[in-house]
């Protein structure tokens, strides 16, 4: 095979850059003199017992051969059992005409059926042969003395033959080569081979060769061709690829190779059975624990039935993949048949040679694997056990292969072993190694693929990947393998999409019930990918059936509860809004027609599948908040109440309620709580009568301070707060880690009360019998948490007192002594408690100083961090910078922290930021004037945390301050409109004061005066206005002539205009020559001519605010970055500042060239990271409308050059008819969020 390919390079690079194969031995002479001496004696030498052959060993079994026996009695007579009978049930294998013997523990024969008794002692028998016990003559390989002598004297001038071979002992005028495991080295394979050639044919010298390395060892490496030269080395492995050929052993079935791995370690247990019980007592008031176990003797099978007592992995021997796959699910370490691996590993290895960019492999693998066709245990050889010592140069040569780059891809993908060189804290270095990785074995799989390859391959691959995704954790997109799946379907072209699309489709149009049903998770993964990157008439198909297929899974799991749909931040974070229109609402409500039904399966009579059955429910939910936070629907809405309130919570003791979070815990336990709460922001009132009125009350008090905590609408705030006084006089019954949740989260200064409630709840608790005197240490450390915790809650009283002197707290918080538990035999739990409650001590104390005195505040709670690295003690650390930032008018240190702050924060995304960190962001932002930095964090936030009057407030507050009061203005407006509340009942009365002075004095609002004067104007006062306006930059002068559109809508709608009008004139633009034939050319040929109409239409529109087109102009970088890009465009405003960038091109078909071409040039012609980018192609295509569809695919999976891709990504189509083609999305540059638009124009013109 002859291949070339740019990945070669660096793929070789990268596996042998991390490989664990040890560097080539180099030799000395000494070691050259050893080496040829041993050859010359194993190339003389002979058995000096019959060779454990096939014949001879069935010999032996059948008693026809007597072995020689040093103690001279023969005991075993033979048996009538046959070899193949042995060789059948993995007991004996002749890989290379050798026995190996499968069986070799110590067998009583008092515990097995009498049947078998024959069989033991035949394998017993020929182990005492293979190792010399019992008096029995081990094979070893002997020369005699003279003739030794001689061919030493002739080759190296002396006869000193034991100070050259060490290990040889002399014997009755013999050497002897002691017996044993001996795997001869490379250089002795070498010498050996090239001796036997000299003194016999190729045929026999194989044999001779095999028979030598089979005596002394298990394994052998092939001879170096280097040291042998080309033509002895050829001839060696075409003859041992003809021995492998004839080789009866290889062409046992997969079956027998498995019970010879079993046979290994559990042969005894197979003949034998025991059924072991471990009992285990805890001693529920200390660790003590004791543990027996209860053997109970299961009856032992007879010679004719122990080989159903196996348990065998079903294998596939017909498909490659899946082969492979079964294969390495039960494989052991140690393969039985190892020294045919490492000899044919060698040769392969010999056999393929990468330079640079080609890859050449010689005929004799070819044969290798035509051998393998009729020989299961050679199949098994070449494509399981070499494979997985990670040979470099195989595994490319596996990938690069279409018949077998499934193998390869599968090894290859799971090749991170190099990866274990970095450190896993998942930087950007090691995030780009592992992605450059992925995309260079993804793409050269997609390269090797057959061209007559089904698509129903590519979906077993996609279903392999997707296994090993881990979907249902909540940082699934941090995975490695996560990532190699989307990089594996961004690599699938148009043509292979709509093939997989089909296939899909048809794979989820399922009518049976049965496993096909199961739900699986990254099913849903490539559903939602193929709707997002299908053409739009086959979009509605594909969703339906995908509804549908979602459907059948929830109705299965609720019949198979074991199968069940677990709710997860995956399945959370899919577009169901996109799946779901008003068209099919319906199809999805009606799963629930039943819902009443369900209660009777979450009753606790009902086994133990209540669990799974709660499951299937709150995921549904799940995907019902979804849908209708996209597209609200009061049916939904109500469906969604009525199964909270039916069996959210309950005080019924008969069943299990779905949302009572004491049930639902654990890793994989998705929040869907706080979902929840968030989603009932957008129910209004008095669709929640029932929920206020009932549900409630039944609350745990944990899970209502979610509830509060996720709250935004102002009136709702006193009913809960109602609701948790109400709590004062009950008593919860919480366990103490829920009591644990309630306490942290009653954190506001009007919760105090129902803290103290708690901590007495505790302490009650705590004081029963169980708890004196603790031993273990789950109750040592139970006492000892509600210890600090009242510790913590005496400090915070102290300083509620000290009335915010801090002079006075630090004075009197040392009185207060830090408790110890009783009796606590732990030390290591009390250092810890102390040291906790030291550490808070400190931390109180830096923030009683805050106000007052924030440097000494920063001094304290800088060493307390430098300490703790604590992220509690980092957000108070962030705080005193901010208010000594306050006090000095600095902020250097301000600055450094708060970069501190955000790279420790990395990993959390803004909207999952607890309301105190985002509190505190905002106001560093605030305060160091990063408008850019803070504008870009709010649109990060959620719709929920914008909302948060803190947070809200404070991001008004900083547009106030930057001249855009008429976006804080319109933030409030929706947030009233939210609250159902007149602006004046907001309690923002600081904010709107602030918002009107703002507007009545800032110059570049005085349109707004100008609407609140009087109707009658004068003329000066009318050109007053207007000279204001036009001299206003870009955003105040939008904000002004269009309050309700953001900046870039507006400048999208003005080109959308100009693009219409450009349409109309599409006959001008394409007739523009006539060739020498007098004939019309009606193509799109010049570019330069439409860029020119279009710079002179949008001067015309926005020349009198001052906004121009400037086209044309030599600047940037081209993509390569050898020479200047030639940009098409910039829109500059009334103070020429450059506000958007424009690129065109033309396009006569989904040409990924180009367009890829031109987005990346983007990058090199814009320093500044402007937004938006107008991206225009001008389209002469024969089907505009399959244009349009694989130029959405195409940006949807492109990764743009400088730019990345926003967590969810999605392409929203503005305009999309026959004509006109407009699609927005978001990319970021570094920290920056950047705006496209693109716009396909149709100017195909027909005359």
């Amino acid at each position: 095979m002859n291949k070339f390919s740019d990945n070669y390079p660096h793929l070789e690079a990268l596996l042998n850059g991390y490989s664990t194969k040890s560097l080539q031995t180099t030799y000395t002479y000494q070691d050259h003199i050893h080496a040829q001496a041993l050859s010359h004696f194993l190339a003389n030498s002979e058995l000096s017992t019959p060779d454990l052959s096939r014949n001879n060993v069935a010999a032996v079994i059948n008693g026809t051969l007597e072995w020689p026996n040093s103690n001279g009695d023969q005991p075993f007579k033979g048996v009538s059992i046959s070899l193949e009978f042995f060789e059948e049930h993995g007991l004996l294998s002749f890989y290379a005409d050798w026995c190996q013997i499968h069986a070799n523990e110590a067998i009583q024969l008092d515990k097995i059926d009498e049947s078998i008794v024959p069989l033991v002692q035949t394998l017993e028998l020929l182990n005492d042969i293979r190792w010399g016990h019992n008096g029995y003559t081990q094979p070893q390989l002997k020369c005699s003395k003279v003739k030794l002598e001689l061919i030493f004297w002739e080759k190296f001038k002396r006869t000193d033959i034991t100070n050259i071979l060490t290990t040889f002992t002399l014997q009755d005028e013999y050497f002897y080569l002691t017996p044993g495991n001996q795997n001869f080295d490379e250089l002795v394979i070498t010498y050996l081979w090239s001796e036997l050639r000299n003194l016999v044919k190729p045929e026999m010298a194989l044999k001779k060769w095999l028979l030598f390395i089979s005596s002394n060892g298990d394994r052998a490496c092939i001879p170096n061709k280097d040291i042998l030269g080309d033509d002895l080395y050829s001839e060696f492995c075409d003859e041992m690829v003809k021995y492998i050929k004839d080789d009866l052993a290889l062409a046992h079935p997969i079956k027998v190779l498995q019970k010879q791995s079993i046979n290994k370690d559990y042969f005894y247990s197979i003949i034998s059975p025991v059924r072991n019980t471990t009992h285990i007592k805890i001693d529920g008031n200390s660790e003590n624990s004791t543990q027996t176990i209860e053997n109970q003797k299961l009856p032992n099978p007879t010679i004719d039935q122990f080989g159903h007592h196996y348990n065998l992995q079903d294998i596939n021997i017909t498909e490659n993949f899946q082969f492979v796959r079964d294969m390495n699910v039960t494989r052991h370490w140690r393969e039985p048949e190892y020294l045919y691996t490492s000899l044919i590993w060698g040769i392969i290895e010999d056999n393929i040679t990468i330079s640079g960019r080609s890859l050449h492999s010689y005929q004799i693998i070819d044969d290798l694997f035509l051998i393998a066709k009729t020989r299961p245990i050679l199949k098994a050889i070449l494509l399981v056990s070499i494979p997985r010592y990670s040979p470099t140069i195989y595994l490319i040569w596996l990938i690069s292969h279409s018949e077998f780059c499934d193998i390869g891809f599968y090894y290859l993908i799971q090749n991170y072993y190099f990866k274990n060189n970095f450190n896993q804290s998942a930087d950007s270095y090691n995030n780009y190694f592992s992605s450059g990785y992925q995309k260079l074995i993804c793409n050269e799989y997609f390269s090797s693929l057959p061209n007559e390859c089904t698509e129903n391959h590519l979906l077993i691959i996609i279903g392999f990947l997707g296994e090993r995704c881990h979907l249902n954790n909540k940082n699934y997109t941090d995975q490695d393998e996560y990532k190699t799946l989307k990089i594996f379907l961004s690599q699938l072209n148009n043509k292979k999409i709509l093939e997989l699309s089909t296939l899909f489709e048809n794979f989820i149009s399922l009518k049976e019930d049965g496993d096909s049903l199961i739900f699986k998770n990254y099913w849903y993964l490539l559903g939602f990918w193929l709707i997002e990157n299908q053409p739009t008439e086959n979009y509605k198909k594909i969703s339906d059936k995908l509804l549908n297929y979602y459907k059948l899974n929830f109705e299965y799991a609720l019949k198979n509860p074991y199968q069940s749909i677990h709710p997860s931040k995956f399945l959370s974070d899919l577009n169901w809004g996109k799946l779901v229109s008003n068209d099919n609402l319906q199809f999805i409500l009606d799963i629930s027609k039943g819902y009443k039904n369900w209660i009777d399966l979450l009753k606790y009579s009902n086994k133990n599948e209540y669990f799974d059955i709660a499951r299937n429910i709150r995921q549904y939910i799940q995907v019902l908040i979804k849908i209708n936070q996209n597209l609200e629907s009061d049916m939904a809405q109500k469906i969604i109440i009525k199964i909270i309130n039916l069996m959210g919570f309950t005080n019924d003791e008969d069943f299990l309620p779905i949302m009572d979070k004491k049930y639902h815990s654990g890793e994989y336990a998705f929040d869907i709580w706080t979902q929840f709460c968030i989603y009932l922001n957008i129910v209004d009132d008095n669709k929640l009568d029932d929920f206020f009125e009932d549900t409630l009350k039944i609350i745990p008090l944990d899970q209502l301070y979610i509830l509060i905590e996720n709250n935004i609408i102002i009136s709702r705030n006193r009913l809960y707060q109602e609701e948790i006084a109400n709590r004062l006089t009950t008593n919860e019954n919480l366990s103490l880690d829920k009591l644990e949740e309630a306490f942290v989260s009653a954190w506001r200064p009007s919760d105090k009360d129902i803290r103290e409630k708690i901590l007495n709840e505790v302490n009650s608790i705590l004081s029963q019998p169980r708890f004196n005197n603790p031993k273990h240490k789950f109750a040592i450390e139970i006492k000892t948490k509600w210890s600090s915790y009242n510790y913590k809650w005496e400090l915070l009283n102290l300083l509620e007192k000290s009335n915010s002197d801090p002079e006075e707290f630090q004075k009197h918080v040392y009185l207060i002594e830090i408790p110890s538990i009783e009796n606590n035999h732990r030390s290591e739990i009390n250092r810890a408690h102390k040291k906790e409650c030291e550490q808070f001590r400190r931390y109180l104390i830096a923030a009683s100083y805050v106000d007052s005195n924030p440097q000494q505040s920063k001094d304290i709670i800088e060493a307390l961090y430098k300490e703790t690295q604590s992220s509690h003690h980092l957000l108070l650390l962030l705080d005193s910078n901010i208010s000594l930032s306050k006090k000095t008018g600095k902020s250097e240190n301000l600055d450094h922290i708060l970069k501190v702050c955000l790279t420790e924060q990395s990993n959390t995304h803004p909207a999952e930021l607890s309301i105190n960190w985002v509190i505190k962001i905002l106001e560093s932002y605030t305060l160091l004037n990063n408008d850019t930095d803070i504008d870009i964090f709010w649109s990060k936030l959620s719709p929920n945390h914008q909302y948060i009057q803190e947070i809200l407030y404070l991001y008004c507050k900083s547009l106030i301050k930057r001249d855009r009061a008429l976006i804080a203005q319109e933030i409030i407006n929706k947030y009233s409109l939210l609250n159902n509340l007149k602006i004046h009942e907001l309690n923002l009365d600081e904010l709107t004061m602030e918002l009107f002075h703002a507007q009545t004095t800032e110059a570049k609002s005085q349109l707004m005066i100008a609407l609140m004067e009087s109707k009658e104007r004068t003329p000066a006062q009318l050109s007053n206005h207007y000279s204001q306006i036009i001299s206003s930059n870009f955003n105040t002068y939008v904000s002004i002539i269009s309050s309700h559109t953001e900046p870039h809508e507006f400048l999208k709608n003005i080109i959308q205009d100009i693009s219409l009008e450009l349409l109309l004139r599409k006959k001008n633009l394409n007739i523009h020559s006539i060739s020498s034939s007098q004939k019309t050319n009606y193509r799109i040929t010049k570019e330069d001519l439409i860029n020119d109409w279009f710079t002179s239409l949008f001067d015309k529109r926005m020349s009198e605010a001052h906004i121009g087109f400037r086209d044309q102009k030599r600047g940037g970088e081209s993509s390569s970055a050898k020479s200047p890009g030639e940009i098409d465009g910039y829109i500059t405003g009334s103070d020429n500042t450059r506000i958007s960038l424009f690129e065109a091109f033309r396009l006569f078909s989904v040409d990924t060239t180009v367009i890829e071409e031109h987005l990346d040039k983007i990058a090199g012609y814009d320093n500044e990271a402007l937004s938006p980018i107008f991206i225009m192609a001008y389209c002469d295509v024969p089907s505009f409308e399959s244009l349009s569809d694989g130029y959405k695919a195409l940006i949807n999976r492109k990764e743009y050059v400088s730019f990345s891709k926003p967590q969810i990504h999605e392409i929203n189509v503005l305009e999309d008819n026959d004509q006109l083609w407009i699609a927005k999305e978001k990319r970021f540059r570094k920290s920056k969020e950047i705006i496209f638009y693109h716009f396909l124009l149709n100017l195909r013109f027909t005359s």
